[in-house]
């Protein structure tokens, strides 16, 4: 059987039209790599870190602190002094002191005052603002045997001048070491035992000092508790 050529030539045409006509084939894209995983971190810290106990306290300011608290010790030294000489000034218009002579009587309504009660409240209420833990009792037994020692050094030097920076030096330097003893033993039991209230949580007093509307004056200790 043979074809026309006509239809044989239509046939080829008719395949070529379709071939040219079929949708090209789409190419999906290629998957994006994965990415390497890092490496795995070494053991231990990746960052140093300088270990602190939790017991350790912070650094002490001892140089700082001895200066307030001389500070403290003088102005309240000099407030509870002012006021013991200002109550016995009926008493000491009758003392009669010799030029030249040092009087025993105004020396005790200073001092008594100023070394009980002025330079230990001072120094611990001072002291305290630094974050001391130093106490009152010792602090004021300090400030005792240090007006005891400024006596005898000024009886020593037999003048005015010796007895004045004998019965100021003495009696502070006193009662600061009594504070930084009791605070250095403090700070060792806290140490020990563990962290604790950075400073102590008794009740504080501060002497107080003024004058009233009529012209005189009135004593007497301000404090919290």
């Amino acid at each position: 059987m043979r074809f026309h050529p006509f239809v044989l030539s239509l046939s080829l045409l008719m395949g070529s039209v379709s071939a040219a006509q079929a949708p090209e084939e789409l190419t999906p894209p290629p998957l994006p790599q994965e990415e390497p995983s890092p490496p795995p971190l070494p053991q231990g810290e990746s960052i140093p870190y300088q270990y602190r106990p939790e017991n350790e306290l912070p650094p002490d300011p001892i140089f700082s602190r001895i200066l307030v608290e001389s500070t403290g010790g003088v102005l309240g030294g000099a407030v509870m002094g002012l006021s013991g000489l200002l109550s016995g000034a009926p008493a000491l218009r009758e003392v009669n002191c010799k030029s030249g002579e040092v009087c025993l009587l105004p020396l005790l309504f200073v001092m008594v005052p100023a070394a009980f009660v002025g330079i230990p409240y001072g120094v611990e209420g001072f002291a305290d603002g630094m974050s001391g833990r130093g106490e009152l009792l010792p602090t004021m037994a300090g400030s005792v045997l240090g007006t005891g020692v400024g006596f005898l050094s000024g009886y020593a030097t037999g003048s005015t001048a010796g007895w004045i920076v004998s019965l100021i030096l003495w009696p502070i330097t006193g009662a600061v070491v009594g504070y930084e003893l009791s605070h250095a033993f403090n700070l060792r039991s806290a140490s020990a035992a563990g962290p604790g209230p950075s400073a102590s949580t008794g009740p504080r007093m501060v002497p107080l000092l003024g004058a009233t509307p009529q012209g005189g004056f009135f004593t007497g200790l301000s404090g919290c508790f």
